[in-house]
């Protein structure tokens, strides 16, 4: 019984740690992107915007 409960809370412990690794990872992509997309010229960021405001629409 003492191995099944040390074998859940390491499984728990696993799923938690993978799903703020996972979290960690995007956040980062996320930073970079809008990073990118804040040092672009004013002609390629209105192009960009233009591609994406079907998806912006969405959320307005």
């Amino acid at each position: 019984m003492k191995t099944n409960k040390k074998f859940a809370w390491l499984l728990l412990v696993a799923f938690i740690g993978s799903g703020c690794a996972a979290m960690n990872r995007l956040n980062a992509e996320y930073e970079e992107e809008m990073t990118r997309i804040e040092n672009l010229s004013p002609e390629d960021k209105a192009e960009w915007e233009a591609t994406q405001r079907p998806y912006l629409d969405e959320f307005e």
